[in-house]
C-alpha cells in the first residue's frame, strides 16, 4: 500500500482492508448472518461494517471514520467497477444514438455511428 502521507488515513485504510480480507475469509455464509450495520471502534477510529444481501448477491460496504471525515472506505476495486460501467455506458449511448434517428425520420440505424464509439471501446481496454 502506497501512503498518503497522512498517518491517520494510511491507518484508516489498513483498517478497511483487514476488515476486507476478513470478511472474504469467513465466507459468504458468515457475512450474510452480519446483515445490517454494525460499528466498532478501533483505537481513534471507528468502523463501520455494512452488509445487505440481494437474493444471492451481498452488497459489502467498510469505511473508517473519525467524528465526521470519512477517512476510507472499501468495496469494489476500480478495475471490479470499471468493467461492469463503462461496458453500460457505452451500450446506453450507441442506444441512443439509434433513438435519435427515429425523430429526424430514420427508422434505420447507420453503422458509420459506430465509428464515434470507437474512442471509447479504446479507452475501456486502458483500465
Amino acid at each position: 500500500m502506497t501512503s498518503t502521507g497522512d498517518p491517520v488515513r494510511d491507518g484508516a485504510i489498513a483498517l478497511v482492508h483487514e476488515q476486507l480480507d476478513r470478511l472474504r475469509d469467513a465466507g459468504p455464509d458468515a457475512v450474510r448472518a452480519l446483515a445490517g450495520t454494525r460499528d466498532e471502534r478501533r483505537g481513534d477510529l471507528f468502523l463501520t461494517t455494512r452488509v445487505h444481501a440481494e437474493d444471492e448477491r451481498l452488497m459489502v460496504l467498510v469505511e473508517a471514520w473519525k467524528g465526521r471525515r470519512t477517512l476510507a472506505t472499501g468495496g469494489w476495486d476500480k478495475t471490479v467497477q470499471r468493467s461492469i460501467y463503462q461496458p453500460y455506458i457505452l451500450v446506453m449511448q450507441l442506444l441512443t444514438l439509434d433513438a435519435l434517428t427515429v425523430p429526424a425520420g430514420q427508422f434505420r440505424f447507420d453503422p458509420a455511428l459506430l465509428g464515434y464509439a470507437v474512442p471509447g471501446i479504446a479507452g475501456a481496454r486502458r483500465l
